[in-house]
């Protein structure tokens, strides 16, 4: 799959797939395809330009028509949905299980001690 969707495709830890046959890629293929056609339209589209055909973002926000900064932010929220989508549809399984939402934060401190010293 990154070889197929670029290396920046996958922002977290998830499994890969061997495809031992032709039988096994054309329904890959197909499952992919059926995946990408639930984004909106220019998700897609941004896909298919940047990881599948190689344009620059630059060059695929010259061809649909908005900025570069538009293209990045797209691009990157269409990455994140379909990585959601195949881990949803089964094609991708999480390595690492998510943290619990119940989790503390680790950004207080323990305790009501001032640590700065005068």
């Amino acid at each position: 799959m990154p070889s197929v969707l670029g290396r920046e495709f996958f922002r977290t830890h998830v499994t890969s797939h061997n495809l031992s046959s032709f039988e096994d890629v054309v329904i890959f293929v197909h499952d992919i395809e059926r995946c990408i056609s639930r984004l909106e339209p220019l998700s897609a589209r941004l896909i298919a330009k940047i990881s599948l055909q190689g344009f620059s973002c630059e060059e695929a926000a010259r061809l649909e028509g908005c900025s570069r900064w538009t293209v990045l932010r797209k691009y990157r929220d269409a990455i994140d949905q379909l990585s959601e989508i195949l881990l949803k549809t089964g094609i991708l399984r999480r390595l690492q299980p998510l943290p619990d939402d119940d989790e503390e934060s680790c950004q207080e401190a323990e305790s009501d001690e001032n640590l700065v010293t005068m």
